[in-house]
């Protein structure tokens, strides 16, 4: 009778253990998820902020282009490059 206490108690003490495991598991993958959720806001802000500027960057090369051709055919007139 007390080999079988022995082993209820012995028993007893893993099941504690494991529990405590499987709360301590529990918690990890809260913080993990919090961290993840904070990792993904700071991507899409990176993403929209790689966008807007892949934007304007479009907006100011179509801008150069435009003073490049418009200053080309200024210095051809001017130079005689007109037939």
């Amino acid at each position: 009778m007390a080999q079988k206490n022995g082993v209820e108690r012995s028993l007893g003490r893993i099941e504690g253990q494991l529990n405590s495991l499987v709360q301590y598991v529990k918690e990890i993958n809260d913080t993990n998820n919090k961290h993840f959720e904070s990792l993904d806001k700071k991507i899409n802000n990176l993403e929209t902020f790689r966008d807007n500027l892949q934007g304007r960057m479009s907006v100011i090369g179509t801008i150069a282009g435009i003073i490049g051709g418009a200053i080309t055919l200024i210095f051809n007139y001017f130079t005689g490059g007109r037939k």
